[in-house]
């Protein structure tokens, strides 16, 4: 489990620190707003492959649940 939590912080560090807290808040709203940022990310050619990312969280509670866990053990200002 070390090796996926590693690779996952990994692929987290990769976003902004705002994206991240953006990310966070998105996967600990209610459904309705998961749903809506879903939508809305869609709608935009740039973020489509966010939409995606999120739906494949939606989809999976054990994996969103990690990402929300590692993103909350990331410090506001970690690059790296």
């Amino acid at each position: 489990m070390d090796e996926i939590d590693g690779r996952l912080h990994s692929a987290l560090q990769e976003f902004t620190p705002g994206a991240r807290a953006d990310l966070l808040r998105a996967l600990t709203s209610q459904p309705e707003v998961r749903a809506d940022r879903i939508r809305r990310c869609f709608e935009r050619r740039g973020t489509r492959w966010l939409g995606e990312l999120l739906i494949d969280l939606e989809e999976d509670d054990f994996l969103r649940a990690a990402v929300v866990e590692a993103l909350r053990s990331m410090p506001a200002g970690d690059s790296g």
